[in-house]
């Protein structure tokens, strides 16, 4: 099984204003690198050649990056048109004609500090339908949240701040997918907040008995969401040094 990446890449940033007033998000830099540097690095750690990046807000930017930067993968540049831009469903929707078996949907803001490659192995290992990196801790407002029991999820819900919504897990920036998790997202309708969410195409899959595989990371990644989150980083790495 030779896995392809799709990179969603077209979001703006707001919550990590006032960087991307100027860049894209996945051109942010933190400790000196953009964000799509660290991507680039944890798809060699897969050996991914074949990439799909997603592009919207500033596509130019993204594509003059991947010319110079990403000589070492076969990448293919998909921009969508504003009203296209409507969550990650849709961005992986966009990328359908790259995809003919199992893909990787990997986002750009998460650096992640290990090898990840023990995922591919045990996505194949389960023969899981989707198989999802997780992290342990404080279930967020808005965020996936999911119950694991063994290897296989066995509920995911958005956390609303209720005790019934709260499970002990977050999904957590990679996922791996049958390429029938395409359609999945074709099947959504757009939500309250005018998007297609994810969280609801995991939930449509889980109901139709589809086998969800749940993957607490060993080690604990970095989500770049806001400005504190790439100071964190930037002081972390400086600390290390010191």
């Amino acid at each position: 099984m030779v896995f392809k990446c799709i990179i969603p890449a077209g979001g703006k940033g707001t919550r990590l204003h006032p960087y991307t007033e100027e860049v894209p998000k996945p051109l942010v830099e933190v400790a000196g690198k953009p964000l799509l540097h660290y991507t680039f690095k944890t798809l060699k750690q897969l050996k991914i050649k074949d990439i799909i990046l997603v592009n919207g807000y500033k596509a130019h930017m993204i594509e003059e990056y991947v010319e110079k930067h990403a000589k070492d993968f076969n990448a293919v540049c998909v921009t969508q048109k504003e009203n296209e831009m409507l969550g990650i469903p849709s961005a992986i929707i966009s990328a359908e004609k790259e995809i003919d078996d199992d893909f990787i949907m990997l986002l750009p803001d998460f650096i992640f500090v290990e090898n990840m490659t023990y995922i591919l192995r045990k996505h194949k290992a389960t023969k899981a339908d989707s198989t999802l990196v997780l992290d342990k801790g404080k279930p967020l407002i808005n965020c996936c949240s999911c119950r694991l029991e063994g290897d296989v999820i066995t509920a995911i819900t958005m956390n609303d701040g209720t005790p019934k919504s709260m499970h002990e897990y977050l999904v957590y920036g990679m996922d791996v997918h049958k390429q029938d998790f395409i359609d999945s997202c074709k099947k959504l309708k757009v939500s309250a907040r005018g998007q297609y969410e994810i969280v609801q195409a995991y939930v449509d899959r889980l109901n139709e008995g589809k086998k969800l595989v749940g993957i607490p990371a060993k080690k604990k990644a970095f989500h770049i969401t806001a400005p504190r989150d790439k100071e964190e980083f930037e002081k972390m790495l400086k600390e290390k040094k010191e």
